[in-house]
């Protein structure tokens, strides 16, 4: 389980080549005394020093990159991740002027920036379970757990993170979750199917988005490649149909 911890701080970002000026009055801001370097650091630190107070030192673990760890306890169902994040906002030029876009930004401990967009994430998953009968969340759902058997079969190296599992699923077109004579098992060989087609196409790989659509997927220094991918698609058809 994920936990953001909103931080009253907003950390802006120009894109395109905007002229900041030219945006100014799309918002208005005020500057703060402290670096967003140090805002961080408090806040993870009365994070940490509060969790410790509640849960116990041996449970509370505060040396992640990005964020404070709360190990399951006895009954619970698995462990929590609170996240410390500033609310960001991206100015982006849309062809007619400027328009800003509202989401997440988190300053990992080393200084580097990572940028999430959770609402349009949530949005544009329930439009694309709409258009595809449910069966959009389904596949994720049965994608998810065959990570995990490949995983422990030893027919993939490492473990693919559900979010870009979800990624890859929600990149595939509507059409092939809606034919009605496959049954579960057929329907996810044939996104499966699809997707290796895909990420055979580097022109896909390289417009390939997030299910939020405003990050690339295989852009900007991204923790997965499209060859890693392709191979965990492989992996994954394979074990459907040993």
């Amino acid at each position: 389980m994920d936990l953001r911890v909103q931080v009253p701080q907003v950390q802006i970002e120009y894109m395109n080549g905007l002229d900041q000026a030219r945006t100014s009055h799309l918002a208005t801001y005020s500057t703060n005394s402290l670096s967003y370097a140090a805002i961080n650091a408090l806040v993870r630190s009365n994070l940490e020093h509060d969790l410790v107070d509640k849960f116990g030192r041996k449970n509370v673990d505060a040396t992640g990159e990005k964020a404070i760890k709360v190990h399951g306890l006895d009954g619970s169902r698995a462990d929590c991740d609170l996240v410390p994040t500033f609310e960001l906002n991206v100015f982006m030029n849309d062809g007619l002027g400027a328009q800003m876009i509202e989401g997440v930004a988190i300053l990992g401990r080393t200084g580097d920036w990572t940028y999430n967009f959770p609402d349009q994430h949530h949005d544009n998953g329930i439009t694309k379970r709409s258009r595809t009968s449910h069966r959009f969340k389904r596949n994720v759902r049965m994608l998810k757990r065959l990570n995990y058997e490949l995983l422990s079969r030893g027919d993939i190296a490492r473990r693919i993170p559900s979010f870009y599992a979800e990624c890859l699923v929600y990149g595939v077109e509507d059409d092939f979750f809606l034919i009605e004579r496959d049954d579960r098992y057929d329907r996810l060989l044939r996104i499966l199917k699809r997707l290796a087609e895909q990420l055979a196409d580097a022109n896909w790989c390289h417009m390939a988005t997030e299910v939020n659509a405003i990050k690339f997927l295989f852009r900007n220094n991204s923790a997965w490649t499209p060859t890693e991918a392709a191979a965990f698609v492989r992996a994954s058809i394979n074990r459907l149909t040993s």
